[in-house]
């Protein structure tokens, strides 16, 4: 069961941050705050300099391996409850577009490759980020405010009724894409993920005719370079 949460946003003062109100002086511990912000820009957006500065700083007196530093934030920001739900899912985006863009490159899947019995696997660059709050939709405001250089004016999000799936993957070059998915396709998209064929995705959809909604999902990943090999 998920723990209560207050509803703590931009400008508040969560009580725990008396633990680590004050930013690193250490040198060492600059260094590595800058570089949390620059895995985690959306973050640091939606909190403001402020309260990024003194959670980030609170975050630091508890982790010091900086491995983790760099990439636990949004464990952290989940499991600890005077943080809003969205401050970890907004993380997990975050931390979700970096991975994308370091993994390595693949060769991508052409329809011209396509059988019924090809494996059928996403290519490295993709993360499928599972959110409980419309906090995707804050970070394409903040991402579109950053691109034009603005300053961006988005609500805090709220939360779903429903859990929704967003995958992120590398199209061309260093090009990013992220759209959410439906209920189905959020399925067959861990399915994908291991390595699967059309065969296998058929089978395990509901419908009149599963087969035609596999090979309509399956066309769509081959078109917007999802899989590769």
């Amino acid at each position: 069961m998920r723990r209560s949460r207050r509803n703590w946003g931009p400008g508040a003062s969560p009580t725990r941050f008396a633990r680590g109100s004050l930013p690193p002086s250490d040198p060492g511990d600059e260094w590595m705050a800058i570089a949390v912000r620059a895995r985690f820009p959306k973050l640091a957006a939606a909190l403001g300099d402020q309260l990024f500065r003194m959670m980030l700083a609170s975050f630091m007196a508890e982790e010091r391996d900086p491995r983790r530093v760099l990439t636990a934030m949004p464990e952290y920001l989940v499991e600890t409850p005077e943080y809003p739900v969205w401050y970890g899912e907004l993380a997990m985006l975050d931390r979700a577009h970096v991975t994308v863009m370091q993994a390595r490159s693949a060769t991508k899947l052409t329809r011209r490759d396509l059988t019924q019995e090809r494996e059928l696997k996403l290519v490295p660059a993709h993360a499928i980020v599972q959110l409980t709050t419309t906090v995707d939709e804050l970070w394409g405001t903040l991402d579109d405010a950053a691109a034009s250089c603005t300053r961006a004016r988005a609500s805090r999000p709220r939360s779903l009724d429903w859990p929704r799936t967003v995958l992120i993957w590398r199209y061309e070059g260093m090009e990013i894409r992220d759209r959410t998915v439906d209920l189905d396709e959020a399925a067959a998209l861990r399915a994908a993920a291991r390595g699967t064929s059309l065969v296998e995705l058929a089978a395990g959809i509901g419908g009149a005719n599963p087969h035609a909604r596999a090979l309509d999902m399956v066309l769509g990943w081959i078109d917007s370079g999802a899989l590769g090999y």
